[in-house]
């Protein structure tokens, strides 16, 4: 079984003090090179662990709802003044951070939906008493809750994105939900004496809020109280192979090739473009990656405005790299497709208790279950986080609502 006793860590090169973004923990690997693939790792193990009855109390799951905008808020830490925003609070430049109505209309007027839903949230968070800094998702704002009957139940209703939300219309949670003006989940809080320099813990403990019937919150703590998202032992054995052949592929890599392909910017761009791309596409780690990234890469320098020499030339350049670090890459990619696999699995596990029930279109008019957006891993003692989404499932959802 896997431990990160078993190696030195390194630590891991992203520094970022804001919550911007999570990785996928397949993709960790390719940020992190060896150091984060070791994490990813000691997260799959601490994942399986805890569903298995023997977690650690410094390992956590949240939920990763799927709600739009992203909203941070709170007690400003320099001026003392309540204020609100989307995640350009933290911007280098120009920190879009709302102190009144008049900031929302200066900063918003080309965008007026995100305008009326920020004066809402503008309008009625500060009657929750946050005295410090917190980061959630809105759910939903004033008109934007409804009643549905799916299938036979009666349900209340929110849609903030792709993911339409329902909760048993005769529940004292569907209660809740009528008489909110607006909801909103908090998955995580900031410390620090300046907004920017803020640091991001994701412990968020809402009974700090005081209560408002105007404002639905809640945390993204994932919770099974009923105690059946365990791993039978067929289960289990499936998610120690993958575990095991991931650790065989990390085993393999060339450590002076796996550093040039880390220290090659631009061609880790490519590949996860490619990766992106073959999500887009209904395929993921697939047998003819390789392959497929070689055209990939061709293309994208095609459609390049440069003379065809230097397309040519660049070309050349491209296709010697790969032939350099092609088996390298492969072994990556062996790893992630494991990881991948691996992550489906407790995905699979970690779906089976919800407390408010996930629909999406059915194309037809109606809706169909579906299951939640994701989840978060969280590791207390050192503050990292991953995300747990299956991307294959919830592309295929984003490319039916565009389309």
């Amino acid at each position: 079984m896997y431990s990160l006793k078993n190696h030195i860590q390194e630590p891991l090169t992203e520094a970022a003090t804001q919550n911007l973004h999570l990785e996928h923990i397949e993709d960790v690997i390719l940020n992190d090179g060896l150091a984060g693939a070791h994490v990813a790792l000691n997260f799959i193990d601490g994942i399986r662990n805890s569903l298995e009855g023997h977690g650690t109390k410094h390992l956590s799951v949240t939920t990763k709802w799927d709600g739009s905008p992203a909203i941070v808020a709170g007690t400003h830490p320099e001026t003392g003044r309540y204020f609100i925003g989307t995640k350009s609070v933290f911007n280098k430049s120009n920190p879009k951070i709302i102190y009144s109505k008049d900031d929302i209309k200066r900063y918003y007027k080309d965008s007026p939906a995100l305008a009326k839903h920020l004066e809402q949230v503008f309008d009625h968070l500060q009657k929750i008493d946050i005295t410090g800094v917190l980061q959630g998702d809105l759910m939903f704002s004033s008109g934007e809750v409804s009643s549905q009957n799916i299938d036979g139940t009666d349900y209340v209703t929110f849609k903030p994105n792709t993911i339409m939300y329902a909760v048993p219309s005769d529940s004292e949670l569907a209660e809740r939900i009528r008489r909110a003006k607006i909801g909103i989940i908090f998955h995580t809080s900031y410390t620090g004496d300046t907004l920017k320099g803020m640091s991001p813990s994701y412990k968020v403990n809402i009974q700090d809020l005081k209560s408002s019937p105007d404002v639905w919150v809640d945390d993204a703590n994932y919770r099974d109280e009923t105690g059946t998202a365990t791993l039978t032992q067929d289960e289990h054995n499936t998610l120690t192979n993958h575990q095991n052949s991931a650790e065989r592929a990390l085993a393999k890599l060339n450590p002076i090739r796996f550093e040039q392909l880390l220290t090659s910017k631009q061609l880790l761009g490519f590949i996860k473009m490619y990766t992106n791309n073959e999500v887009r596409n209904g395929k993921l780690f697939d047998r003819g990656f390789m392959d497929g990234l070689t055209k990939f890469i061709e293309t994208r320098i095609d459609q390049e405005n440069i003379r065809d020499p230097a397309k040519e030339k660049k070309k050349q350049t491209y296709s010697a790299l790969l032939n350099r670090l092609g088996s390298t890459i492969a072994e990556v990619v062996q790893f992630q497709s494991h990881m991948n696999e691996a992550k489906l699995l407790l995905i699979k596990k970690l779906q089976q208790i919800e407390s408010v029930g996930t629909f999406v279109s059915s194309g037809d008019g109606g809706y169909k279950a579906t299951k939640q957006e994701g989840f978060v891993a969280v590791d207390h003692l050192t503050n990292k986080a991953i995300k747990l989404v299956d991307r294959l499932d919830f592309s295929k959802k984003n490319f039916k609502r565009n389309a």
